[in-house]
């Protein structure tokens, strides 16, 4: 894996353990496919709940490589729509094609006066 993006530079391991909260999408995108997969198994196929338990493991084997990844990409998103790398916000104009979540916004952070939200009290 690269340290950084090729195209706009994001650190993908912004700490030790960053990726620690991508087990955790992990786990929420493995649950339904699994589950999916035992009442399949044990309901449809008539198998007993032991082997079909069994069988949804080893079904769902050759698919983690690829959900961990995706687990990984979902935590990045995640993670930058809640703190985003500054760097990225300075110099994203100068990167034409990245997204337009990650570009500059001028009227962003708003002066209080300029807020349409009024402070009561």
């Amino acid at each position: 894996m690269h340290e950084r993006c090729p195209v706009c530079h994001l650190k993908f391991e912004r700490e030790q353990g960053y990726f620690v909260g991508a087990m955790y999408v992990s786990y929420m995108l493995a649950i339904p496919p699994y589950l999916a997969l035992v009442a399949g198994l044990w309901l449809l196929a008539g198998w007993r709940y032991q082997f079909a338990l069994l069988g949804a493991v080893v079904a769902y084997l050759p698919f983690v490589p690829m959900m961990m990844r995706l687990s990984r990409v979902i935590w990045m998103y995640i993670d930058q729509a809640f703190d985003p790398e500054r760097h990225l916000l300075q110099h994203s104009s100068q990167v034409s094609s990245s997204p337009p979540s990650l570009r500059p916004n001028p009227t962003w952070p708003r002066s209080a006066a300029s807020s349409p939200i009024r402070r009561v009290g």
